[in-house]
């Protein structure tokens, strides 16, 4: 049992964009665009030589000579079917041109999470979660103080808040899988977690939340569980060795296959980390950022 890390300064939490960006934007190589979202890549064969957009002055096309994907695990590979980089008979399928025949979007993984309700009172003066036990067989016992809604302080979609038990678990089997059922880009990607297609992870997750009753006692009614997500998707666009058959990009981030191209974030994880990956991927940009330099 431990404390949960959290990326708070002077009571407001700090991500990549507060800890990053925001202090390079009066950097003269940098230009950042507002409101701006990135369609597909170009190629000129099987080399990446820009990008389409669409801003607020409408469609756009910038040209660089090293693009690097860093949308997340989920519009990173969106974007790389798209452009034609995927498996061959899912873009056929939905009319991309095939540029690289990868297994983009095939082998991905999530850390799926059972909540239980609870009837103890939300805090929403405090964190989310302050506190977790993990288990020796890689279950996360998480005890919320109260629900999302609270954290991001966002109710305007009419979601009730409600504290819940989370029982996660942190070495699954299961492998999703996101893949393209449009070529417009404002058809969302069909993402399928499959966290129930291996009978030894759900078996897992019915022994934790046995556990959260346990742990509960007397003390607090708690529900019956349901799932949920701890928003941990990885390995969309994994990293392999030459001949790895998931194998999306090379040992440094280069995209099979394609030049000038590079993907860095939680995409590329060949396997999802037994905590939430944030820090990870941090580590993975200071040290690919090499890889393009």
């Amino acid at each position: 049992m431990g404390a949960v890390p959290l990326n708070i300064v002077d009571g407001v939490r700090t991500g990549a964009g507060a800890g990053y960006l925001l202090p390079a934007l009066r950097r003269p190589n940098l230009t950042l665009l507002e409101q701006t979202r990135v369609l597909r890549l170009r190629f000129a064969g099987t080399r990446a030589v820009g990008v389409d957009a669409v801003g607020p002055c409408g469609p756009t096309t910038l040209t660089a000579d090293r693009i690097v994907l860093c949308a997340g695990a989920i519009e990173s590979a969106h974007l790389l079917m798209l452009s034609g980089v995927g498996d061959e008979a899912m873009l056929r399928a939905v009319g991309v041109p095939v540029v690289a025949p990868l297994p983009v979007g095939m082998s991905c993984t999530d850390h799926p999470e059972w909540v239980l309700p609870t009837t103890w009172g939300v805090a929403p003066e405090r964190p989310v979660l302050e506190v977790v036990l993990h288990t020796a067989d890689d279950l996360e016992i998480r005890p919320y103080t109260g629900g999302f809604v609270a954290m991001t302080g966002n109710d305007t979609a009419g979601q009730p808040d409600w504290p819940h038990i989370g029982v996660a678990l942190m070495r699954p089997r299961a492998r999703g899988r996101i893949t393209l059922i449009s070529a417009d880009p404002d058809v969302p990607p069909r993402i399928e977690h499959r966290y129930d297609s291996e009978p030894a992870d759900v078996a897992d997750l019915q022994q934790g939340a046995e556990l959260a009753h346990e742990i509960a006692g007397g003390t607090t009614a708690v529900g019956q569980p349901a799932w949920s997500t701890s928003q941990h998707l990885c390995g969309s666009a994994a990293m392999g060795a030459d001949g790895d058959p998931r194998g999306v990009v090379d040992v440094r981030c280069r995209v099979r296959g394609i030049q000038n191209l590079w993907v860095i974030d939680g995409s590329i994880l060949p396997e999802i980390t037994s905590r939430g990956p944030h820090a990870t991927i941090v580590m993975l940009g200071h040290r690919a950022a090499e890889f393009v330099a």
